[in-house]
């Protein structure tokens, strides 16, 4: 399970689309990702998937910010479409890993392009240097 990190449009490496601090933010980005014929949720955890490799559900949990209870509609509607799959562990058969598809490729390499110009577009307001004071805060928020 290869594990890449992912800048957003703040060069943040947090998952900027799960930190829906602003319900502006998620009407503005979210719409981009909805015409792509996904939820903000189960983009999430296909972009999770792609930039970060496969993952068990707890960790898939953890990195795409929202609950077990949610996670398991999200897995479920994801395998249906078959954007993801998932197979046990080898070392310990009690535990479940999700992996993203071919077609899950595809989907979010058509999809995440122009959520992150959405993204781009939305916190062009800022200068870089308030970007990274945006960062710090939100990465603060993050640990509490």
């Amino acid at each position: 399970m290869s594990k890449k990190p992912l800048r957003n449009a703040l060069g943040s490496m947090m998952p900027l689309n799960n930190f829906c601090i602003d319900p502006v933010v998620y009407r503005k980005v979210g719409k981009v990702v909805i015409a792509g014929g996904l939820t903000v949720a189960q983009f999430s955890v296909l972009e999770v998937l792609y930039h970060q490799g496969d993952m068990r559900i707890g960790e898939l949990i953890e990195a795409a910010l929202t609950t077990g209870g949610n996670m398991t509609v999200i897995i479920k509607n994801l395998e249906a479409s078959r954007l993801i799959e998932k197979y046990s562990d080898e070392n310990d058969k009690r535990m479940t890993i999700v992996r993203i598809t071919e077609k899950g490729v595809l989907k979010i390499k058509e999809v995440f392009h122009p959520h992150m110009l959405a993204l781009n577009d939305y916190f062009s307001v800022f200068s870089a240097e308030e970007k990274k004071k945006l960062t710090l805060l939100l990465n603060k928020l993050k640990r509490e």
